[in-house]
Parts: C-alpha cells; sequence; structure tokens
C-alpha cells in the first residue's frame, strides 16, 4: 500500500469517529475535501482518498464538488454485493440496462428497503481488498466466480450472514449456498423420452460430476445401461466446438442428445440444420434456458431445455439472507432449487 493511502486510510478512521460524534448527530453534511485537508494538514488529494474510503463504507455520499452527505442507516439494512462483472456504474434508476438476474437482485434488496452497494472486482482490487468495506454491512451476496484468491478471502473472513451466488455445485466456504437442482428435471426429461418413443440417450458433459448426475437421473428414471451413453467432450463450452462435433455423428430419430449445456445444445441444432435435418428429425435438450433470458443465436427460441424461474431463485436467495440478518446467527446451509422443463421443438417436436 502507498504511503499516502495509508495516511488516508488513518484519517478516514478518525473521520469515522467524528462522525460518530455529537458534533455530528444532527447534521446532514460533512467535512468537505479542502475542510478536512486544513483539519488533518494534509494535501487535497489525501482528504479527497479518505473521504472516498468513508463513501466506500456507506457513511456519507462523497462526489467531488459536492458537499459530503451524512447518510443516516435508519435501520435499514446494509447490503454488499461483490460482483465479478462492473454494474457500479449503472444507477439504480437504470438497472432495467443490466442482465436479467442482476436487475431482480436489485429489485429485491429495494424492495426489502436495503441500502445495498456494488463492488466489482477492479473496486475491490482498486481498495486494496480492506476489509473495512465491510464495516458497518449487515450481510453480504457474493459472486461463485470469484476465483482472486484476495477476493475470496475477504469474502471468506466476512463473520456475518453472507449468501453466494450461482454456483452449480457445491463450495467449500462458509456461508448459505443456493444450487439448482437438475436432477429431478433429467429425470423429467428421461420420462418424457421415454413416452415419446426415444430408444437411445446420449449424455453429452464436460464436467465429471455432472456426467454423474446425468447417469443417475437415468438409472433412477428406469433406463438400461444399454439404453444410454456417456460421452466426455472435454473441451470448454463452446458452441462452435459443438458444432463442429456434430457435424461427423449419425442423427437418429430414435436417439435423444441430453447437453449439459445450452451452448452444446445449439450448436447441435445448428450443425443438423446446416446437414439438411429438421426438428423431428432429430431431439435435443441442454440445461440453462439461456434462450429464455435473451440469448437467441437461432433468432429464436429452440433448445428444450431445464432452467429456473429466475425470479424465484433471486427471492428464495434474499429470503434466506434475511433470515439470517433478522436471526442474527449466520448460517452456512446448502439448499436446492429444482428446475423445471421447458419444451420446445429441438426435443419432443410433434
Amino acid at each position: 500500500m502507498k504511503h499516502s493511502d495509508n495516511v488516508a486510510c488513518k484519517i478516514a478512521e478518525d473521520m469515522h469517529k467524528l462522525l460518530l460524534s455529537e458534533k455530528y448527530s444532527r447534521k446532514d453534511v460533512f467535512l468537505s475535501s479542502r475542510q478536512a485537508a486544513e483539519l488533518y494538514n494534509v494535501s487535497h488529494v489525501t482528504a479527497s482518498r479518505a473521504l472516498h474510503i468513508l463513501s466506500l463504507e456507506g457513511v456519507i455520499k462523497f462526489r467531488h464538488g459536492v458537499a459530503p452527505q451524512i447518510i443516516r442507516r435508519h435501520d435499514r439494512p446494509r447490503i454488499a454485493c461483490f460482483m465479478t462483472s462492473d454494474f457500479s456504474h449503472i444507477p439504480p434508476e437504470n438497472c432495467s440496462d443490466s442482465p436479467r438476474r442482476f436487475r431482480l437482485l436489485m429489485e429485491g434488496l429495494e424492495k426489502r428497503g436495503a441500502d445495498y452497494k456494488l463492488y466489482s472486482f477492479y473496486d475491490l482490487e482498486r481498495e486494496h481488498f480492506s476489509e473495512r468495506l465491510l464495516r458497518n454491512v449487515d450481510g453480504l451476496l457474493v459472486e461463485a466466480g470469484f476465483s482472486n484468491p484476495h477476493a475470496r478471502a475477504l469474502a471468506a473472513e466476512f463473520a456475518g450472514p453472507k449468501v453466494w451466488l450461482w454456483s452449480n455445485e457445491p463450495l467449500l466456504e462458509n456461508g448459505n449456498q443456493l444450487l439448482p437442482d437438475y436432477l429431478p428435471g433429467l429425470m423429467e426429461i428421461f420420462k418424457k423420452a421415454r413416452f415419446y418413443g426415444i430408444k437411445k440417450c446420449v449424455l453429452h458433459y464436460n464436467r465429471s460430476f455432472f456426467g454423474h448426475v446425468m447417469q443417475t437421473a437415468a438409472r433412477l428414471s428406469d433406463w438400461r445401461n444399454d439404453e444410454y451413453t456417456l460421452v466426455d467432450h472435454g473441451f470448454p463450452h463452446s458452441q462452435l466446438n459443438a458444432y463442429r462435433y456434430a457435424m461427423n455423428i449419425s442423427v437418429l430419430p430414435g436417439e435423444l442428445h441430453i447437453c449439459e449445456v445450452d451452448l452444446i445444445a445449439f450448436g447441435f441444432y445448428q450443425a443438423f440444420t446446416d446437414r439438411g435435418f429438421q426438428p423431428g428429425d432429430f431431439n435435443i435438450t441442454g440445461i440453462g434456458n439461456l434462450e429464455g433470458r435473451g440469448h437467441l443465436p437461432m433468432k429464436e427460441a429452440c433448445i428444450t431445455t431445464l432452467g429456473n424461474d429466475m425470479e424465484y431463485f433471486i427471492n428464495r436467495i434474499l429470503d434466506v439472507l434475511f433470515e439470517d440478518i433478522a436471526s442474527g446467527i449466520p448460517q452456512s446451509r446448502i439448499e436446492r432449487v429444482p428446475s423445471r422443463l421447458i419444451m420446445r421443438k429441438s426435443a419432443f417436436y410433434k
């Protein structure tokens, strides 16, 4: 950490105590950067840096050229959100510009009367992953996609209520986890396949644990070992790689290709149609409902898939977080949210 940053942190610490003093108990405006520079005998830049640190803590609203506004909590829960994508520049009134799950998350926090702040990886890095960011925070929402060890450690060391977001498998972390449960949905696919006269299922996967989930669903659905085949692709989730693979495999009407993710299903669908086949000549299912979230590589929703009700999923995440905040006892539980089958013309098409 630079010396100037260290000085700014010490000044911010002292100013935080000043904010809690009787002097500012009834005031709405805090020290300006000029006043802070004079009070602490530091440069205007260092004073502004200290005020910026207080704004990150959520105790003042600070912008250059405007007197800092003191934020009163009024018993509103304060939530920090660690996001791998940088949405911090999007004001709440324009949250429709962000992807749907983030928009629903922000709307849910607002409906629950929470004060919340979004931090991207760059925000955390710029602040040297300081635990100061989580001071006065009642709860934490953190994306499981954070691979940076400093960001991960900052989230893991937060002792209050927290929920890890968007993971498909259990994490070795403290805190709550809500995971999509694809096993019931996969069993529904096998049930439909039997009803529609499918004789053979080909299970395409990239991750070994998901291959095991697929195989478990097949066995629980009374499919014999000779009625399905497991294919470990190994390549990353790529529509282009799936397309190349599907250009060279047999296409049989009595065969169902069950793909671990929609991206693979997209590649298969495109390859089969480019080869002159039509839905009904082939059967494909995916997982993830990317088309339902606005990703339409075929210009229309074609892929039979498994998906979660995103609004229900987000509300359940927030329910779990706010239950822990209300109880004052942070939990570390895993809750599985069942997926549902969404039928489109790539499979079970009549």
